[in-house]
C-alpha cells in the first residue's frame, strides 16, 4: 500500500496507457484509488476480494470513480468454496473414520478472510461441519515471515492439514519453519490462496516442496489430463512469456481476464480515447469463450455489474525429483483434469 500509488503514477506518466489494470492485492488497490481518480483513466480492478470489502458504500459510489470497473465475482470466496470441495474429496483418504482436522493460518486481510469465508460457508451449506473440523484458526499481519509461535500452537492440536491463505513470501517461511517442528512431521501443508504455483516458490523450498499442495486457476507450470485445455495453456504461456520475458505466474484468473477485457474494449472502441473506451467497457456484451482456459462473460454497468470469470480450481501437488534435484508438479484434483492421485507425504 505504501508503494502502489507511486508505481501507478510512474506507470501513467511514463507510458500514457489507454487502460490501467491494477494489481490483485486489495489493500494496494484501495490505496491507489486517489491516484486513479487523479488521472481519470479507464481502470480495471481485478483485486481478489469482494466489492463490499473494497467499497463498503459502493451502491452510492463517488462519481469520480466512474472510470473504475471491478471484475467480479472475486476469486477469493469462489476459490474458498472449491477448497471445501477439495477437502471433502480427500477426507476419507486422510481421515477415514473421523473428522478431517484443519489448522487454518491466514493473512489478516480481505484476501485471507474472503478465502476463509468462502470455504467455511460452503462447509456449513453442505452440512459437512461434522466431517471437517477446525482445530486451529489463526491470523497474521500481511508480510509476516515469523510463524514459530503459531506453528507451535498448531502442533498441540494434532492437525491433518495446515492450510495457508496468504502470499508466496509468507507461504515459503511458513513451510520452512513448520518442517523444523518435530510434532508436525507428516502433517500436510496446503496453500489455499491460488498464487503459489510459481518457480520461485518451489526453488526456495527445494526438497521441502515434496508433497506440498497448492491451489491454482491457471496452472503456470503443469498440464492437465485434458488435451484441449493443455493446448490452450501451452499457447497462452508461450505468448505471455514472449511478450513479458517471464512465465505467467502469480496472477490469478482475474488478472489474465482483465487483460482480455481491456483488449476487447480497445478493439470495440476503435480508439484510445478515454471516453470511448469507458463507453466500450460499459456496453460490452458477453464475450465468447476466450483462448484462455476460462469462460468469460461481461455485464453492462459499473460496480453493480459483472465482468465475470468462472474458472476451474485445480489442486496441484509438488514432487521432488532426486535425480535432477528439482521439483515437478502434477494436477491431482478435480478428477476430470487430474494427472495423478494425491500422495499425502506430509512434512519430512
Amino acid at each position: 500500500p505504501s508503494v502502489g500509488p507511486t508505481v501507478v503514477a510512474q506507470l501513467v506518466t511514463a507510458y500514457h496507457p489507454a487502460i490501467l489494470i491494477l494489481g490483485q492485492a486489495s489493500p494496494v488497490t484501495v490505496a491507489e484509488m486517489p491516484v486513479v481518480r487523479q488521472f481519470a483513466l479507464p481502470t480495471l480492478d481485478p483485486s481478489v476480494t469482494s466489492l463490499s470489502v473494497l467499497y463498503p458504500n459502493y451502491s452510492g459510489f463517488d462519481p469520480a470513480d466512474y472510470m473504475v470497473f471491478k471484475i467480479t465475482p472475486p476469486p477469493a470466496p469462489y476459490d474458498g468454496a472449491a477448497n471445501a470441495e477439495w477437502l471433502m474429496s480427500i477426507k476419507n483418504q486422510v481421515a477415514p473414520n473421523r473428522p478431517l482436522r484443519i489448522a487454518w493460518i491466514g493473512q489478516d486481510s480481505a484476501l485471507g478472510h474472503d478465502f476463509f469465508w468462502g470455504m467455511n460457508q460452503t462447509i456449513y451449506e453442505r452440512g459437512w461441519q461434522n466431517q471437517i473440523q477446525y482445530v486451529y484458526i489463526g491470523w497474521y499481519p500481511l508480510g509476516t515471515t515469523q510463524f514459530q509461535s503459531m506453528l507451535e500452537a498448531i502442533a498441540m492440536t494434532h492437525p491433518d492439514i495446515i492450510a495457508n491463505a496468504g502470499y508466496p513470501t509468507e507461504f515459503v517461511p511458513l513451510v520452512q519453519q513448520a518442517a523444523e517442528i518435530p510434532a508436525l512431521k507428516g502433517v500436510i501443508i496446503w496453500s489455499a490462496s491460488g498464487t503459489e504455483d510459481a518457480p520461485e516458490v518451489y526453488q526456495a523450498l527445494g526438497k521441502l516442496a515434496n508433497g506440498i499442495f497448492v491451489e491454482d486457476l491457471v496452472p503456470a507450470l503443469t498440464l492437465t489430463s485434458n488435451a484441449t485445455l493443455n493446448a490452450a495453456l501451452t499457447k497462452f504461456r508461450s505468448e505471455y512469456s514472449a511478450m513479458t520475458g517471464q512465465p505467467p505466474v502469480l496472477m490469478s484468473y482475474t488478472g489474465y481476464g482483465a487483460i482480455w477485457i481491456a483488449a476487447n474494449a480497445l478493439e470495440e472502441a476503435g480508439t484510445t480515447n478515454s471516453t470511448a473506451v469507458i463507453h466500450a467497457l460499459e456496453t460490452m456484451p458477453p464475450l465468447p469463450p476466450s483462448e484462455l482456459p476460462i469462460p468469460v462473460k461481461t455485464g453492462k454497468t459499473l460496480f453493480n455489474s459483472e465482468h465475470i470469470y468462472r474458472g476451474t480450481v485445480f489442486m496441484i501437488e509438488a514432487f521432488w525429483n532426486s535425480t535432477s534435484n528439482s521439483v515437478y508438479t502434477q494436477v491431482v484434483w478435480p478428477p476430470q483434469y487430474a494427472t495423478t492421485s494425491p500422495a499425502f507425504i506430509g512434512l519430512p
